[in-house]
């Protein structure tokens, strides 16, 4: 009985500890995501015309890389850099997680690629801006692995 005992005392113990140390890692979780790079991104569009092309907040579901754009939240590629426009997106006020993505004036989704050493051939699937104005880049890659990165606007464009 005495073995038993020290047994669960001890296994109580550990399962604190590790509640314990997930909380704390996930308070502080936000910090430990990848980063790009701080360099220029020239996304490539496969040949669509860029005044076809805009940069529009995304409906709010959650199907990532999937969802209708929001009109009336879209900026022009051909008037509007992409880094302007992300700034644009960043400095409105938000109080939850916010998609942008590229559609056709069709209202079609579309997902620039460029080459990212270490990476490969991505594709960009959508911008997240979190409700803490933080920029990442959803992208997958041709083996479909997915990938969730931090970013800043100034270091998108796109290919002429």
């Amino acid at each position: 009985m005495i073995r038993l005992s020290f047994f669960k005392k001890s296994y109580n113990l550990s399962l604190l500890f590790l509640s314990l140390f997930f909380l704390v890692g996930a308070i502080d979780s936000e910090t430990n995501f990848l980063s790009l790079e701080d360099k220029g991104r020239s996304l490539n569009f496969q040949g669509k015309p860029v005044d076809e092309i805009f940069l529009c907040q995304s409906e709010s579901k959650k199907t990532f890389g999937k969802n209708g754009a929001l009109t009336s939240e879209c900026y022009a590629i051909a008037q509007n850099t992409i880094s302007n426009a992300l700034t644009l997106f960043l400095e409105q006020p938000r109080t939850e997680e916010s998609q942008f993505g590229f559609y056709t004036t069709s209202g079609k989704q579309i997902h620039p690629e460029w080459e990212e050493e270490g990476y490969g051939r991505l594709a960009l699937l959508s911008f997240v801006i979190t409700n803490k104005q933080q920029l990442f880049v959803q992208v997958v890659r041709k083996d479909k692995a997915y990938f969730f990165l931090r970013t800043i606007p100034g270091n998108w464009d796109r290919s002429e």
